[in-house]
């Protein structure tokens, strides 16, 4: 199953082997938060970036939102 994590961004979820959730800082507009996707694929387009999210909170209701077709794949 593909899902999609940026725009016009998809991944095989059956690829996926880990997620990682980044802090990426941005003074001095404080920090912003991106997840990370790790696959089994080999080469240049093994790893992902979901769009950025401008708070903790925002990006862990994301991947909630998209775990349960991580789980189902």
């Amino acid at each position: 199953m593909f899902i999609e994590i940026e725009e016009n961004t998809f991944i095989n979820s059956d690829a996926v082997v880990a997620v990682e959730l980044i802090t990426i800082s941005s003074e001095p507009y404080g920090e912003t938060y991106q997840w990370v996707f790790y696959t089994s694929s080999t080469g240049d387009k093994s790893v992902f970036h979901s769009q950025i999210f401008d708070s903790r909170e925002e990006a862990l209701r994301w991947f909630e939102n998209i775990r349960f077709s991580l789980e189902k794949g």
